[in-house]
Order: C-alpha cells, then sequence, then structure tokens
C-alpha cells in the first residue's frame, strides 16, 4: 500500500512538473532598479526626495549579450522588454534625508513599451545596465512637500539609460516634453535636478522556475525513498 501511495504522490508530481512547464510563458529575467534622489533645493519642490523602484522583464534572447539594444531589434528585443511595475515613494529629504517615512506612495501603471535596454555580460553573467523608456502616466502628488502655491503637482517618470527623471506639471494633461524648455524654478513645468543613478540588481528566476526547482527536489526525494523501500 505505501508502495502505492509513494508511485501516486510522485506520479502527482511530474504531473505538476509538466503542467507548470506546458503553461508557462517563455522564459525571461526579471531586473530590479532602484533609485533614491532628492529632487533638488534650487526648484519648485527643495525638500522633496523620490526613491523609487521597477521591475523590468528581459527576454532570455538578451541574455548572454553586450551592448545596447532596442525593443524592436530581433533577436534580443522582439517587443518582449517591458516594465512590470513601478512606484515612487515621496518623503522630506530635509528632515528625514534618509527616507525612513513615506509620505505618499505614487503607484505608476506599467507602459505598454520600452524603447531599449542595456546590457554587459562578464563570465557569463548578464547585468542589466540601462533602460530607456518614455514618459510614464503621470500620478498626481498631494503631501506639502510635492506642492507649491497649494497646487497638488502631476508627476511623469521617465527612465534614461542609467538615470530617472521626474518631471511635474501643474495640469494631469499637460506634455511633460514642456520640462525641456522650462525655466529653473518654473511653477507650471519643471525636472527633478539632482542626478538620479538607478541601481540595477541581478536576474531572479521566474515563480515557474521556483515551482519546477521545487517540483524536482522532491520527485528526486521520493525517487530515492521508494528505491531504499525497494532494497530493503
Amino acid at each position: 500500500m505505501q508502495t502505492r501511495i509513494k508511485q501516486a504522490v510522485l506520479g502527482a508530481v511530474f504531473f505538476l512538473a509538466a503542467t507548470v512547464g506546458s503553461v508557462a510563458p517563455s522564459q525571461a529575467a526579471i531586473y530590479t532598479g532602484n533609485w533614491d534622489p532628492a529632487f533638488g533645493a534650487s526648484t519648485i519642490f527643495p525638500n522633496l526626495g523620490w526613491k523609487g523602484e521597477a521591475h523590468f522583464n528581459v527576454p532570455d534572447a538578451c541574455l548572454g549579450l553586450t551592448g545596447s539594444f532596442m525593443n524592436s531589434d530581433s533577436p534580443c528585443g522582439g517587443g518582449g522588454m517591458s516594465v512590470l511595475d513601478a512606484k515612487i515613494d515621496f518623503y522630506n529629504s530635509t528632515t528625514d534625508p534618509t527616507g525612513s517615512t513615506v509620505l505618499q506612495t505614487l503607484t505608476l501603471a506599467p507602459i505598454a513599451f520600452i524603447n531599449g535596454m542595456s546590457f554587459v555580460t562578464i563570465a557569463g553573467v548578464t547585468d542589466l545596465t540601462g533602460v530607456d523608456t518614455g514618459f510614464f502616466a503621470p500620478a498626481q502628488g498631494s503631501i506639502p512637500e510635492a506642492k507649491f502655491g497649494g497646487n497638488n503637482y502631476w508627476f511623469h517618470l521617465i527612465l534614461l539609460g542609467d538615470q530617472a527623471r521626474l518631471v511635474y506639471t501643474l495640469s494631469g494633461s499637460a506634455s511633460p516634453g514642456c520640462a525641456i524648455f522650462a525655466a529653473v524654478g518654473s511653477p507650471e513645468c519643471g525636472v527633478s535636478q539632482v542626478e538620479s543613478v538607478i541601481h540595477f540588481s541581478p536576474a531572479i528566476p521566474e515563480p515557474e522556475t521556483y515551482a519546477l526547482f521545487a517540483t524536482g527536489l522532491v520527485a528526486l526525494w521520493l525517487r530515492r525513498r521508494n528505491r531504499a523501500a525497494i532494497a530493503a
């Protein structure tokens, strides 16, 4: 009876592994980017800190490469590069320079496209070194540190290589491109001034990779148990 139970469990484990493998999408690596600058003392938000985090999907075909690749390039890009999620935590950079107290979190909707990514591969390990995007859809700040003249400004995130920039506009429908021509400290439109370097983390396996690894370990353990029982 125990042998039959073990065989049934073992069969279920292999079925689970096969099912996970069959329904899983094409493999890709996920990278995390973090940044934590102040907005800039000479802007209209001298007390605003904005630490951010985003997760990026990198197609398998890009791994092992070095250089910059457009999202339209094949086979590396092929439209598979994407931002999975992104957020910004606002804090008071004057009274809380480490950002230990988050005053507001802006959750940014993932954009539908990425212009391109840059990679460097050393000793078989690929690191993401840069991401170029368009502007994310704006999110509205509501804390005093993100206000000027009592207005709740809208913030547009853009990633340029290894840097992040945050553009503010007085209206949610205003084009963030206005920051190119805006004067420093403009109450209508402007951009963060402190250099915001993005620190990219190494890739981590996708969830289905963990599932397959776990089921493989269980299957190996059950197989050894079964052999030991037969030998006994």
